[in-house]
């Protein structure tokens, strides 16, 4: 019988000083080796979580210094961290000369990876990271302590230390995890072993999940949580260092992929909980299957049976009452919304939102009393179905419209649409806090850009995405994000770094 691990769920809400929402996925216990999503997740409670750091270590050129600081805005995804600069180390607790070539990035034979050769080695990371309110560290990477090899004893190691003189071995800084090639894991504060309870299969490839709290360590390894006590206090600001110790001379090799360094944002209830896309299925063709990773919160044009059977559709509910772009209610309206709500009522599972119209009073003119009208009879049909509204942005800044402030109550959401240049950024900003002075009493969507609006390259939405991300974060009545632009203005193909970022969000808002 498959060993239980118990976690004391209080204790860990003490930790954080987050609580669950009504919707979040249960988990009332957690099973070793159980390869769910929920063993995805970094921990059993939800908490909106900042991000400090990504680097995927693509596409260096290795000529230059061995590629470790090389290509790195593309590397880092265009985030305001971009540049930030990795220092070799000497892996070791001793002194010792750093060649340049024990650390590598996009070596040959390691593509698009930080690998460490001949010798211990280590870099860390030229930024201090603040562990924010709750003292909290997220961490997530891809490592072989000993490519081609599973039974070796030899490491690789993630580090945190707030003093940036230490030398990158694991017992010399504040906290380390280290993981063998044969799988074994081991816990450091300051130097004393901390007991770790759960077992590692070896494996080729270490997926690793690292939740850093006061008190606990939860590691997720290839789907597989282990645990550990952290009885000492952790830095409140620190450097990243990673490392590797294998045998001198041995041509062993070991590498990292993949970094992404989180912490959680404010010690209260996260509040950003939807993240998805329009168009996810339409006019532009089938999409789900491609974003349902990291998506809850995704425009569909109509529904069937044949929908796929999660909770993340949001309806459009349209040419049942407008027919075409001139505003004029449809005089057979009401026959057309209970055809539709049949179908509804048959999918009623599948639905998370209803959208009716978009743009209401811009691209479709629409009378404000025949758009309460329709509100009305939704809200009557399906009282406990949330109604999402996003307007263009004229229409939330002309101080002399009064439609949106005069909708009434049946709405739930609000958000309204302007794209930018990076630079001007701060006009999205304006346009929604005049949105929420407007509907006071609603929450709101944000609607990222996923197109060359403003915008004239994949690194520039790439990096406006993480400013509506960080916008979110600081704005408590934010409840999701809502991209627009991809596959009705440009092509996945055409914007992979935007996509890149889009997935780290979404997983942040969705899974952890």
């Amino acid at each position: 019988m498959m060993k239980r691990l118990y976690i004391l769920l209080v204790a860990v809400l003490i930790f954080s000083g987050c609580n669950k929402e009504d919707d979040s996925i249960k988990q009332d216990e957690i099973v070793i080796g159980d390869n769910s999503e929920n063993m995805l997740k970094s921990g059993t409670i939800d908490c909106d979580w900042g991000f400090e750091y990504v680097d995927n270590f693509n596409g260096a050129d290795v000529s230059n210094n061995y590629g470790l600081n090389d290509h790195l805005a593309y590397r880092q995804l265009y985030g305001p961290w971009k540049n930030t600069n990795w220092i070799r180390k000497e892996g070791t607790w001793y002194a010792k000369i750093i060649q340049p070539w024990f650390s590598q990035v996009n070596h040959p034979f390691n593509p698009n990876a930080l690998s460490f050769h001949l010798e211990h080695s280590a870099v860390m990371l030229n930024k201090q990271i603040a562990a924010g309110p709750a003292t909290r560290y997220r961490a997530s990477f891809s490592t072989d302590p000993v490519k081609g090899d599973v039974s070796n004893s030899s490491w690789t190691s993630f580090m945190l230390d707030g003093n940036s003189s230490k030398k990158g071995y694991a017992t010399e800084t504040e906290f380390a995890f280290i993981i063998g090639s044969n799988g074994s894991v081991q816990v450091f504060q300051n130097g004393n072993s901390k007991s770790v309870n759960g077992i590692v299969t070896p494996a080729a490839e270490y997926k690793v999940v690292l939740d850093i709290m006061p008190n606990q360590l939860v590691a997720t390894i290839n789907g597989i949580q282990v645990t550990a006590v952290l009885d000492e206090s952790l830095p409140a600001f620190a450097y990243v260092f990673l490392g590797a110790y294998i045998e001198n001379q041995s041509g062993h090799v070991s590498w990292f992929d993949d970094l992404v360094i989180n912490t959680q944002h404010s010690t209260t209830e996260g509040h950003v909980k939807h993240y998805g896309y329009y168009w996810a299925s339409g006019a532009y063709g089938e999409h789900l299957s491609e974003v349902e990773d990291y998506t809850n919160f995704n425009f569909i044009a109509s529904i069937t049976s044949s929908t796929p059977n999660t909770r993340t559709h949001v309806l459009q509910a349209r040419w049942q009452f407008w027919a075409d772009s001139s505003g004029n209610l449809r005089p057979d309206w009401l026959t057309q919304w209970n055809l539709l709500l049949a179908d509804i009522n048959q999918n009623i599972d599948k639905i998370k939102a209803l959208y009716v119209v978009d743009e209401p009073f811009w691209a479709v003119n629409v009378g404000l009393s025949d758009y309460n009208t329709v509100l009305n009879q939704i809200k009557s049909d399906l009282p406990n179905m949330p109604v999402i509204a996003v307007f263009a942005y004229p229409t939330v800044e002309d101080i002399n419209d009064t439609r949106i402030a005069g909708i009434n109550s049946s709405i739930d959401w609000v958000g309204a649409d302007k794209y930018v240049a990076i630079d001007n950024f701060n006009q999205v900003v304006n346009m929604n806090n005049l949105l929420m002075n407007i509907r006071p009493d609603n929450d709101i969507f944000l609607i990222p850009q996923t197109h060359f609006e403003g915008t004239l390259s994949d690194a520039e939405v790439a990096e406006i995405n993480w400013k509506f991300y960080n916008a979110a974060l600081g704005n408590n009545k934010v409840r999701g994000l809502w991209n627009f632009g991809l596959w009705s203005h440009q092509q996945p193909s055409e914007v992979p770094l935007t996509l890149e970022v889009q997935k780290l969000i979404g997983k942040a808002i969705v899974l952890y």
